[in-house]
Formats: structure tokens, sequence, C-alpha cells
């Protein structure tokens, strides 16, 4: 069940030195974020939100993104600002599935731009789910602006996943026929597309 916690500790609560202001720092040097301080760094942001969706700590999902923030799932499509987020997390993500398990690596960040290789894995509540937990592998990306997440999107084999999560075989294949419209649609596709 879904909870949401007073304490944002991941982020707030940290001391961090001032003095990294008047430095620039190389696209990966430390993966640190400087929007006019010193903020967190991408890996402490990446535990934060994964453990914000583990445990649905709805308080410390939503302090890692902007109020306008984006957060393009790879099952369930696009949720923006705070109201949406926090509906996404706690009344589709926990109540769909539960357990969730997800673990981050090779994070990579400009200060603009983050991404990683992530390995996700849950639970379904589906009623035909295969035993065991459903897996997904794939990869994030982490839009910032003032040292938070502005735009998220991922990723990853989700028809393998959906099928472990016991959705109806004809669900998927109409799933994998909307990804494919949604990509001769999209505007960075439009030379791919040209006859």
């Amino acid at each position: 069940m879904c909870h949401e916690n007073e304490s944002l500790k991941a982020l707030r609560g940290k001391n961090r030195p001032n003095g990294l202001e008047s430095k620039r720092l190389n696209g990966l040097n430390e993966g640190r974020l400087l929007q006019g301080r010193c903020m967190a760094t991408f890996p402490e942001m990446l535990e934060t939100f994964k453990r914000a969706v583990e445990t649905c700590d709805t308080d410390a999902f939503l302090g890692l993104f902007t109020e306008d923030a984006t957060y393009e799932d790879a099952v369930y499509g696009t949720f923006k600002g705070h109201a949406e987020l926090k509906r996404m997390l706690r009344d589709v993500f926990h109540q769909d599935a539960a357990d969730f398990r997800w673990d981050m690596d090779s994070p990579v960040c400009d200060g603009n731009v983050g991404y990683a290789h992530y390995r996700f894995s849950l639970k379904s509540s589906h009623p035909d789910a295969a035993p065991g937990r459903a897996l997904l592998g794939g990869c994030a990306r982490f839009i910032l602006k003032d040292g938070r997440f502005a735009a998220y999107k991922e990723w990853g084999n989700v028809a393998g996943t959906l099928l472990q999560a016991g959705v109806p075989d004809k669900v998927v294949i109409r799933f994998l026929n909307r990804e494919a419209k949604k990509l001769h649609e999209a505007p960075e596709f439009a030379d791919h597309v040209k006859d």
C-alpha cells in the first residue's frame, strides 16, 4: 500500500558546500548537477528515485521533479505535473503490482541530461500473471532543470514484461501496434519515414 513520507532526507538534510558554485564541471565530472549551487549527484538522485518508486514514497518522488515535469512510462504513457505523477505512482503503479525492485547502473550526466541502464521487476496483481516476478531491462533518460528532473523517458523490453505480468496476448499486440504508430508519427523520425 502506498504511503506518504514526511521527509525528503535523500535530498534535504545533506549540507553540501557551496564552494563549487564558481566551478564549471566537465560533462561527467562526478555527475554533479549545478544550477546555481551544488545539489545532489546524479547517482544520489537515481537512488532516491528508485527507492521512492519501490516504496511508493510520493513526497520523495515529487521532490525530485519540477512542478511541470513529464514522465513517459513505457507501459502507461505520459504523465505531466505533480498531481499526475503522484497519481501515477500511487494509483497506477502500486495498484497494478507490488514488491517493486529497481536497480540502476552506468549513470552518465552532463548536468542537463542524464542516462542510466536499469533492471526492474515486480509482482503483478493481474490474475493471469506468470508465477514469480515480471522482469524489465532498459534505459532511462532524465532531462534536468534547476537541479530537478524536468522530464523522464524510458525504453525497455516491454512486451515480454507485459506477458509475464499476465496481460493477454491480444492486448500486448495492440500495445505494440500503438507504439509502432507513435514511432512513425514522431517528429524525430520524419527523415527516416520519407520515401
